[in-house]
């Protein structure tokens, strides 16, 4: 069983990485990631194995900081270690742990309110460009 990011949609905005967005993503578990935030951009958590996750990250200004707490953590593993960017592997039962010392973008959740007025908004402005 390969160990699938896209079940975890409701929590994390979770992307596909190769192709972005296209139809062919969804029955393809490895190619979906979840960006983060706290890397600047550069890091991204995916799929490593049918058992493993990894996170991907450059090297940035708080980097040094975010991989040693990520070591701390049972069950991970430096697997690639560059100059311009590293790799820790780990298990998915990890997957909150991680997501929240590297920053991992939250999927936003409207109100029915929200959703409402941003229907509405959306609706105007079709109506003025048409």
């Amino acid at each position: 069983m390969i160990t699938d990011l896209s079940k975890h949609k409701d929590t994390y905005r979770v992307i596909g990485s190769v192709e972005k967005r296209t139809a062919e993503i969804a029955d393809r578990p490895l190619l979906w990631e979840i960006p983060c935030i706290k890397t600047k951009g550069s890091g991204v958590i995916y799929t490593y194995s049918p058992t493993l996750l990894a996170f991907l990250g450059g090297l940035q200004r708080r980097t040094p900081s975010i991989k040693a707490k990520l070591l701390r953590l049972p069950d991970t593993r430096l697997i690639q270690n560059g100059d311009q960017e590293f790799t820790i592997t780990f298990l998915p039962k990890q997957l909150t742990k991680v997501a929240k010392i590297v920053g991992a973008r939250k999927r936003r959740h409207l109100s029915a309110e929200s959703a409402e007025n941003a229907r509405e908004r959306l609706a105007r402005f079709r109506s003025r460009s048409t």
